[in-house]
């Protein structure tokens, strides 16, 4: 039986989508609900950025632009990788696990809270991954309650984006 990882309704118990949206949810992905993935906003990220937040090791997301957005956020993985992460992440020996495979780009694989957005500053390094480079453009995205989803196709696109069907790539 699916359940959704964020209001936790199931095939056979939507009451709370009924109650939140008017309407009865439908998958989204394989535990993903309508009802939570179009009341949130999407990124897309390189890998293995993108997997390093679903896994739990990243909780800040850095950007070169600000957000005034706070809530929930798809953290999908755009087909590119990432080849130079080593060469710009605070911890170079963090592993790449299994984030390089083809298998887990193009994918939404989580859904964060994002809390706060603010300058970066130098104590971000180790939960951000990357170096502090002391510019007025670089930008902390504070994320919580990262909760992994079974990863399902998706076309992302390049700043935030809104999430409904018509992004979701049909399954070959």
């Amino acid at each position: 039986m699916a359940k959704c990882v964020v209001c936790h309704c199931t095939d056979s118990d939507c009451s709370g989508c009924i109650k939140k949206t008017g309407e009865p949810c439908w998958w989204f992905g394989p535990d993903l609900c309508s009802a939570c993935a179009t009341s949130c906003k999407g990124a897309s990220l390189w890998m293995p950025w993108a997997g390093f937040i679903a896994d739990g090791r990243k909780s800040i997301e850095t950007r070169v632009w600000k957000t005034k957005y706070r809530g929930p956020l798809l953290i999908c993985s755009a087909q590119t990788f990432d080849s130079g992460w080593r060469d710009i992440a605070s911890q170079p020996d963090a592993g790449l696990g299994d984030y390089h495979g083809a298998h887990r780009r193009g994918r939404a694989l989580c859904v964060a809270n994002l809390v706060n957005c603010r300058p970066m500053e130098k104590r971000d390094e180790d939960a951000a991954m990357v170096r502090f480079l002391n510019t007025d453009n670089q930008y902390s995205w504070e994320l919580a309650d990262v909760k992994p989803v079974t990863p399902f196709p998706i076309i992302g696109k390049q700043r935030l984006f809104k999430v409904n069907g018509s992004i979701l790539r049909k399954a070959v």
